[in-house]
C-alpha cells in the first residue's frame, strides 16, 4: 500500500522548466516543480527523492544521462534543482549533444527521499538547455571558421566579400590630357588610352565562385539616348618566377572583354548621370580556371596566378558598337568574390 502512495504522489506532482541557463557554472541548468499529493495538496517542508533523465531522440529513445538528487521542499512545496548538480551514474552532462536530435527529460520521485523512483512523466526540452550548445560551439575567427553545414537560412550575403578601388588611386599617364582627376574621381574622354589597377588575389576567394568586376561611371549629361560598352583589359602574373622569362610573370600581357552594349536615356537635364557596368569572367573546365576573353592563355588564368591587373577602355575608341562620344568619370571599380566557407 505504501507504494501505492507514494505512486499517486508522483502522479500528483507538477514540473516547471525555467528558461535560465546558469552561465557561472555552464554544465547546469535550473528546473522548479512543485510536488502535490493525490488530493492536490502540496508536500510541504519534505525531503523528496528525485531522478533525471536526459533521453534522444524521442520520448523512449536512448538514454544520454541521468543523475539523482534528493531536496527539501518549502512552505508551499516548491522546490528547485539545478539539473547536472546532482549524482550522475550515467553519462556527463558535458557529453550531452544538444545540437544533434530532440531532446526529453524525464522525471522520477520518491516522495518518502529514498530510491524507490516511480516514473512521473517526461517532457521534451524545446529551448532551455540549449544555450549549453554554446558553450560547444567554439570561437569563431569569421565567417569561414564557422561550422555552417546544416544550419538553415543562412544568409547568402554573409560569404559576399568586396573590394573597391577609387578611380583616383588608378595607374594612369599622368601627363594625359585625355585621362585626368577631376572633383568625383577620373576625368575619362573618348580615347584609346587605359587606366586601372593591380590588387593581389583575394586569400579567402572560393576559386569555385565566379567573382565580377564592376565599373562606376557618370555622364555629365544627356540630352538624348545613347550607349555604352565598356572594355576591359584583364591579366593575371605570377610573382618571383623562378622558370626564366615565361610571360606568366609579365605585366604586359592581358585579354579583352566587353561588358556588353547598353543603352541610357536622356537625362531630361539632370547632370552628372551615375551608371554602372559589370564585367563576368567565364570558366574553363579543360583548366579549371577563371579567364575574360577568348580563353586561358599566359597571364589569363585567374585562378591560379597570384597577381590580378585591370585596365579599362573606352568603347567607341575601339569599335564595339559604343555609340557615346562625349566625356565621361569614372568614379571606381569594383572586385565582388564570395569567400570560402
Amino acid at each position: 500500500m505504501k507504494k501505492i502512495q507514494y505512486a499517486l504522489f508522483s502522479v500528483a506532482f507538477l514540473f516547471i522548466m525555467l528558461p535560465q541557463a546558469v552561465w557561472s557554472q555552464p554544465q547546469m541548468f535550473n528546473y522548479q516543480g512543485v510536488a502535490r499529493n493525490a488530493a492536490g495538496a502540496p508536500l510541504i517542508n519534505k525531503n523528496i527523492g528525485l531522478r533525471f533523465t536526459i533521453l534522444t531522440g524521442t520520448a523512449t529513445g536512448s538514454m544520454v544521462y541521468r543523475e539523482t538528487q534528493n531536496v527539501m521542499t518549502n512552505q508551499f512545496g516548491l522546490f528547485n534543482v539545478q539539473i547536472g548538480n546532482g549524482v550522475a551514474d550515467s553519462g556527463t552532462m558535458a557529453g550531452v549533444k544538444w545540437g544533434t536530435g530532440a531532446k526529453y527529460l524525464e522525471i522520477e520521485l520518491d516522495p518518502a527521499g529514498g530510491t524507490s523512483y516511480t516514473n512521473i512523466g517526461t517532457t521534451q526540452l524545446v529551448s532551455v538547455p540549449y544555450a549549453l550548445q554554446a558553450a560547444t560551439a567554439g570561437t569563431a575567427t569569421g565567417a569561414g571558421s564557422v561550422q555552417w553545414a546544416g544550419v538553415k537560412n543562412v544568409p547568402s550575403q554573409l560569404f559576399h566579400r568586396s573590394i573597391y578601388v577609387p578611380a583616383a588611386a588608378f595607374a594612369r599617364n599622368n601627363s594625359s590630357s585625355n585621362i585626368y582627376p577631376n572633383n568625383w574621381g577620373l576625368f575619362w574622354a573618348n580615347s584609346t588610352e587605359k587606366a586601372g589597377f593591380t590588387i593581389p588575389k583575394p586569400a579567402d576567394w572560393d576559386s569555385s565562385k565566379v567573382f565580377t568586376v564592376t565599373i562606376y561611371f557618370a555622364f555629365p549629361s544627356l540630352s538624348s539616348s545613347t550607349s555604352i560598352n565598356w572594355r576591359i583589359n584583364a591579366g593575371s602574373n605570377l610573382v618571383n618566377s623562378t622558370a626564366g622569362a615565361t610571360g606568366w610573370d609579365s605585366f604586359d600581357y592581358w585579354d579583352t572583354q566587353d561588358a556588353g552594349l547598353t543603352s541610357y536615356a536622356s537625362s531630361g537635364g539632370y547632370t552628372d548621370i551615375c551608371k554602372s557596368q559589370t564585367f563576368t569572367p567565364l570558366y574553363s573546365t579543360t583548366y579549371n580556371s577563371w579567364y575574360f576573353g577568348s580563353g586561358v592563355t599566359t597571364n589569363d588564368d585567374f585562378s591560379n596566378t597570384p597577381i590580378w591587373h585591370f585596365t579599362f577602355t573606352r568603347g567607341n575608341s575601339v569599335s564595339n558598337g559604343e555609340t557615346y562620344t562625349g566625356d565621361l568619370t569614372v568614379v571606381g571599380v569594383e572586385v565582388d568574390y564570395t569567400a570560402v566557407h
